[in-house]
């Protein structure tokens, strides 16, 4: 009976020492500013870190078990160039900067690592997918792009005025030497 009791008393310290170590890797991913989803080769999904469980925008959690596509992209269908699905079948990290409408009709830039998970055969299995929210950086950037694209113009407009001012200069001296020619 000791021995009994002393094996269920190993298996209770193995258990909450399990659970503790849960509670710790929870934390440190739950750290990571960014959303982590892990997805089955149906791209639907396992596992989704606290960050985005507890975000309203994604049912509080009610993302397991759908596809990403449906209900974290939403798009009725996973383009050809999803970076879960090459992952998937290139089994090399995949990383990619895709929009996002929402049902709200908001529009916001993400940026996807998806990592692949292989079993002991090295098959794909699952995807871990990093989704960082890139909006401000590609609003910034599109800003950026646009003055620069005005500099550019105002730059041709005042190297041609330039250019022909000079024309014009050349001209005047000629009709002027012409002029003293004669």
């Amino acid at each position: 009976m000791d021995k009994l009791n002393d094996e269920r008393h190993k298996l209770e310290m193995a258990r909450a020492e399990a659970v503790r170590e849960r509670d710790i890797l929870d934390n440190i991913v739950s750290a990571i500013d960014a959303d982590l989803l892990l997805l089955d080769q149906d791209l639907r999904i396992l596992w989704v870190n606290r960050r985005l469980r507890e975000r309203a925008q994604y049912g509080a959690g009610d993302l397991i078990g759908k596809l990403c596509n449906l209900s974290y992209c939403n798009i009725e269908k996973a383009p050809d160039d999803c970076p879960a699905l090459i992952a998937f079948r290139i089994g090399k990290p995949v990383r990619q900067e895709h929009p996002i409408t929402h049902p709200d009709g908001s529009t916001r830039h993400y940026y996807f690592t998806c990592s692949p998970i292989k079993d002991m055969e090295g098959k794909v299995v699952n995807v871990l997918e990093l989704v960082q929210d890139v909006t401000e950086r590609h609003a910034m950037e599109e800003s950026l792009k646009k003055k620069n694209e005005e500099l550019e113009r105002f730059n041709k407009l005042f190297v041609d005025r330039e250019f022909r001012i000079k024309e014009l200069r050349d001209q005047v001296a000629k009709l002027q030497s012409d002029k003293g020619a004669k």
